[in-house]
């Protein structure tokens, strides 16, 4: 039975006022993060001000000077610098302003609903059990998994974005960022990493030798030669799948679990990052989890239909 496709919807339609302000209240109140719950509304606001202050500043100089000074060279050249250093004020306004609350807000209005029409549990924020991939194993002073989502049940999967803060004793820390999807297999493998990255990979399979794996990847595993692995690697196309989300993304199995790393963040308030995590489901869907009393087929592993 194919698995229902994701709603994507809600990441994309417009957010109605109605809507927005119920979750403002809710999200002020800690329903939706601490992160979310601040009080102070010039910091709330901090970015529509900002946005307001650049629409409306940046052509006063420009049109001021060209008033008064007439278009003279000294003129045109004031006002192409005073506009290209606001445009410039823009981009960086822009590219940062998911670090500002009212944007981070409708990304979590986004996400919430997302979840709430697939049946996902979503998490801003989640502890719990180090997962087994290498990327977690490092000795990072703070661990953070963010906007967490789980689809619950057989043929499920976890999405999640996981930061660390690495701190060597120097004044300055630095950061880790990943992004990754987990899909519970039906059975246990040897632990494996196929990856583009040759010195990339955990302690255990230092000592092993690698072979060449699909789309130009190495791969690394202690059981190289189990028999469902390679069918598991080359007739769902996994590794193509992986490459979708950036040419660094690695897969690694660790006993029933296999994992699809990425190098940064997954943008997940992108539908079009939903669709390739669902078109991934369904690749892997021969090889997943059986539903509770459901018992493993003695013959062939059948490809899902496309």
């Amino acid at each position: 039975m194919a698995r229902e496709r994701l709603d994507t919807t809600p990441l994309s339609h417009r957010i109605t006022w109605s809507r927005w302000r119920r979750f403002r209240a809710d999200a002020l109140a800690g329903r939706h993060g601490a992160d979310l719950a601040e009080p102070r509304w010039w910091r709330r606001s901090a970015f529509a001000l900002l946005t307001t202050l650049l629409v409306v500043g940046t052509p006063v100089l420009p049109v001021a000077v060209l008033v008064t000074e007439g278009a003279t060279a000294l003129g045109l050249t004031m006002a192409a610098l005073w506009t290209a250093s606001m445009a410039a004020v823009v981009v960086i306004t822009w590219w940062t302003r998911h670090d500002s609350w009212g944007p981070r807000a409708r990304t979590r209005l986004r996400l919430t609903e997302f979840a709430q029409a697939n049946d996902l549990r979503y998490q801003p924020t989640a502890g719990g059990p180090r997962p087994k991939a290498h990327v977690f194993g490092s000795a990072g002073t703070r661990r953070s998994h963010l906007d967490r989502f789980e689809a619950p049940g057989p043929r499920g999967f976890v999405v999640a974005n996981y930061q660390e803060l690495l701190d060597d004793g120097a004044s300055e820390s630095d950061s880790f960022e990943a992004g990754y999807v987990v899909f519970t297999l039906r059975e246990s493998y040897p632990h494996t990493l196929v990856t583009t990255r040759a010195g990339h990979r955990p302690r255990r399979l230092r000592d092993v030798d690698p072979v060449d794996g699909p789309h130009g990847t190495r791969v690394w595993s202690t059981g190289p030669d189990y028999p469902l692995l390679r069918r598991l690697l080359l007739d769902t196309g996994i590794v193509g799948h992986a490459h979708g989300f950036g040419r660094s993304a690695e897969v690694e199995i660790v006993g029933d679990e296999l994992f699809l790393l990425t190098g940064g963040f997954l943008r997940l308030r992108s539908p079009r990052v939903w669709r390739r995590i669902d078109a991934t489901a369904e690749a892997l869907a021969p090889f997943l989890a059986l539903p509770d009393g459901g018992e493993r087929p003695s013959g062939p592993v059948a490809l899902a239909e496309r």
